[in-house]
Formats: structure tokens, C-alpha cells, sequence
């Protein structure tokens, strides 16, 4: 191999790493960046870590500041961008597919895994979203229950660091899993802001398509100040994040029935099943033979953290958890 190619491609680890490394400021220890690679999925002992962080060193991609711990060089920033765009396309409807294959909810006891969306907030921020939740009205949100994780505590596949809350709740794509796994062929087409003007959803001013994506949608939405989910909360009027779908037409009545059961156990996502061939929302379907479905996002209660000034870093369907779990505050 020669020095301008490089050992990232053996192994999705050291990308990782390189990734942490990135969003600091200044050295980090090796149990740090274990910590952090815990939280985002990756299970590596300290010792293993070191391992990788030398192999990066002597590439030139990062370097030993001692007792300090490691930095990121120009080199590896250059690498790891390099690396970013082609890892991440697809990243969107591939983590879809992934999580709705491990999607176990039941809809005839409410148990289960489903599909969630997360938040890490500062512990002392905790009691005010907290305060949001209780707030937040039913139809902004897929299900009125949260599970709350301490620091130190595992949520799915993530560790909740140190001086951290994490708050998870049900992600809307769980209803396509749900539908999928009842034999009905459903695609997630793309995450939309959506305007509500009087309590009532009105039509898709802006779109991301899944299907090639390099981003989480609803995040990009809320970090850049287009939602204004707090003031549809309030006021009754404004922008919330939303999802499309789609079904075949011969598929209607049964989604139609598996979506109202799903009501049963405070699921109620959907905010409109559209006509067949007809556009949902100002949006059209593929052809005259789809119907497309429109389910309100999970992730408009954590626009409402963020729009209320808290600092929030946020997930859109990053995990799966058991619904049993989860409880209304």
C-alpha cells in the first residue's frame, strides 16, 4: 500500500475515531474516546483503542500530546473528509432498513421494539423538557411516552455520558416497519417541513428525499431554525417536521386498519392516508396507483427543546427500544 492510501478502508473503527478526535477542541484520552464510541454503537476496550490510535499516528493522521491524550492532524481532518461523503450517502434509508428489520412490536399486546428517535440534554436541563413534554399536544408527536436515561445508563446501543439526560421517543417510521412486517410493501419516501396554520396541516414547503441523503433530515430542519414547532404548540400555526410514505393502493384498507389498532397503544402518527394517485399535502405519489401516508415526527419535541433555548444534541431513528418501557409524564 502506499502512503497516500489509507488504512481507514480496512476498517470503519479508526473513521470512528477519527470522527470523535474531530469535534474536539483539545487532546482526549483514550478512555474518552471509548466512552464516546460506546455511546455511538461501537464497543471497544481502552486498550484496543490505543491500538488503532497508534496505527492513525503512524500514518500521520493524529498525534500523541502525552499524558494530555490525542489530537487530530490536518492530514486526518483532510482524510476524514475525504471519507465523509462517500460513507455517508444512503446513511439515512440504510439505517431505515437496518432498524425496521429489528422492529418486534406486537400490535395485539403493545410490546415490543420500535424505532426511536433521542435526545441528550444537560442534566440540569432535564426538569424543563421534562416541562415541554407534559406540553407538548398529541398531534405534534407519534406517541405521548418517553423513556428517560441517567448518566452512566445504556439506552439501546448508546452510553449516556457524564453530566447527561437522554430522552428517546417513538420515531414515526416504526408505523412503515409495522405496516412492512404486515406484509404491506411501504417506502419511506422523504422528510418534509410541514405548515400547520390553525391546527391544521396545510401542505410541504420544504423536502429531503431519503434515498441518498448524507443527512438526518429533521435534524437539519430544527439546528436550522425552519421548525417552529413551540409556536404550532402555542398558537396553533407554523412548521413542524413531517414523513411521507407510500403504499400500493390494493394495501389501503389493511394499512387503514393496522394504523388505527396502532392507536390503541398511543401510537397515533398519522395525520393523513391520502387518496389513491392523489397528492397528500401539496406532495404527489410515484403513480396513480400509490397512496401516500403523512406521519408527524417524533422529532418536533426536541425542536421544541431547542426552540426554548436548550441545548440539545439530537438523533432522528437512532436506535431501537422496548415500547413497554416507555411511560407518559
Amino acid at each position: 500500500m502506499d502512503e497516500g492510501t489509507i488504512a481507514l478502508e480496512r476498517t470503519d473503527k479508526e473513521l470512528e475515531i477519527l470522527k470523535v478526535l474531530a469535534k474536539e477542541k483539545s487532546p482526549i484520552s483514550s478512555k474518552k474516546i471509548a466512552d464516546e464510541l460506546l455511546r455511538r454503537g461501537y464497543k471497544l476496550h481502552e486498550s484496543t483503542v490505543r491500538y488503532h490510535l497508534h496505527t492513525l499516528e503512524t500514518l500521520g493522521l493524529t498525534m500523541n500530546k502525552g499524558v494530555r491524550g490525542t489530537i487530530i492532524t490536518q492530514k486526518g481532518m483532510e482524510e476524514l473528509n475525504s471519507n465523509l461523503a462517500g460513507e455517508r450517502v444512503g446513511y439515512i434509508i440504510d439505517t431505515l432498513d437496518r432498524l425496521t428489520v429489528g422492529v418486534t412490536f406486537n400490535p395485539k399486546d403493545g410490546k415490543g421494539k420500535v424505532e426511536v428517535n433521542v435526545a441528550f440534554v444537560k442534566k440540569e436541563d432535564l426538569d424543563r423538557c421534562l416541562t415541554i413534554i407534559k406540553e407538548t399536544p398529541r398531534e405534534l408527536v407519534p406517541s405521548l411516552k418517553v423513556k428517560i436515561a441517567d448518566e452512566g445508563e445504556i439506552l439501546g446501543d448508546t452510553l449516556v455520558p457524564e453530566g447527561k439526560a437522554c430522552i428517546a421517543n417513538l420515531a414515526c417510521t416504526t408505523v412503515d416497519a409495522m405496516l412492512i412486517k404486515e406484509g404491506i410493501p411501504t417506502t419511506s419516501r422523504c422528510n418534509g417541513l410541514l405548515e400547520i396554520r390553525d391546527r391544521k396541516p396545510v401542505r410541504f414547503t420544504e423536502i429531503i428525499t431519503f434515498e441518498g441523503t448524507s443527512i438526518d433530515p429533521a435534524r437539519m430542519y430544527i439546528k436550522s431554525g425552519m421548525t417552529s414547532a413551540r409556536r404550532v404548540a402555542t398558537t396553533g400555526s407554523g412548521m413542524i417536521s413531517a414523513v411521507l410514505s407510500e403504499i400500493p393502493s390494493a394495501a389501503l384498507d389493511k394499512a387503514s386498519e393496522i394504523i388505527n389498532n396502532l392507536r390503541l397503544f398511543d401510537i397515533s402518527a398519522t395525520l393523513k392516508i391520502g387518496d389513491i394517485g392523489r397528492p397528500v399535502f401539496g406532495l404527489g405519489v410515484s403513480n396513480s396507483q400509490r397512496v401516500g401516508i403523512v406521519n408527524v415526527a417524533g422529532m418536533n419535541q426536541f425542536a421544541m427543546f431547542y426552540e426554548s433555548g436548550i441545548e440539545v444534541d439530537m438523533s432522528s431513528i437512532a436506535t431501537l427500544l422496548d415500547f413497554q418501557d416507555f411511560r407518559e409524564i
